[in-house]
């Protein structure tokens, strides 16, 4: 499109130069393309990441059903859970599971190292709860009770934060697309009458 342009501007007789023109151009829409590219990558990240923070509890509740019915031990429970859902909770789980299988890590290292590398706050707070368990003879299953309950809390928090920031948040879009260009309307039929009489006189 750069090139394009600058031949464009080349044959309408505004520029002398159109190599320069043609690089100066090219390199502002790579610049402008690769901006818009990292963008879109950072919002689908953070709208995984929200994804992964949502389905978290109801796995956690799984795996904690499984704990109380007695038959698995909690790294157990919550392998067997995970096979059961289909979501990128799951599939990190899933990660988890493998790091701890072929690095023979403890689960609570390898949630932390998978918290870590996607950068899902909630995993560590997991692995902790984990460390709590153990070390403190702690019934794992009310632990993980009360950390799912309070993920859904803490979403529904953000979920209610989104909502109340949003009609601020297209306050901009509104002035971008609407209020901008009926202005500009109002601009253009007030004063092109007053300069049409002004240039007879």
């Amino acid at each position: 499109i750069g090139l394009l342009l600058a031949v464009f501007l080349w044959r309408a007789g505004m520029t002398e130069n159109p190599w320069t023109v043609a690089v100066f151009l090219t390199l502002l829409g790579g610049l402008l393309v690769s901006a818009d590219a990292y963008r879109r990558v950072r919002k689908t990240a953070s709208r995984l990441r929200r994804s992964v923070i949502r389905r978290l509890p109801r796995i956690i509740t799984g795996a904690r059903m499984v704990m109380e019915s007695g038959a698995a031990t909690p790294e157990a429970a919550l392998a067997l859970t995970v096979t059961l859902y289909a979501d990128p909770a799951a599939d990190l789980l899933r990660e988890a599971i493998r790091i701890k299988e072929v690095h023979r890590l403890s689960l609570e290292d390898a949630l932390d190292q998978v918290g870590t590398h996607y950068g899902i706050a909630p995993f560590g707070q997991l692995a902790d709860a984990f460390r709590i368990g153990r070390r403190y003879g702690t019934r794992l299953s009310e632990i993980l009770a009360n950390f799912a309950q309070e993920l859904r809390r803490e979403w529904h928090a953000s979920y209610r934060e989104r909502i109340t920031r949003a009609p601020v948040l297209m306050t901009v879009p509104a002035l971008i697309f609407f209020v901008g260009p009926l202005l500009v309307l109002i601009l253009f039929l007030v004063f092109t009458p007053l300069f049409t009489v002004l240039h007879q006189l």
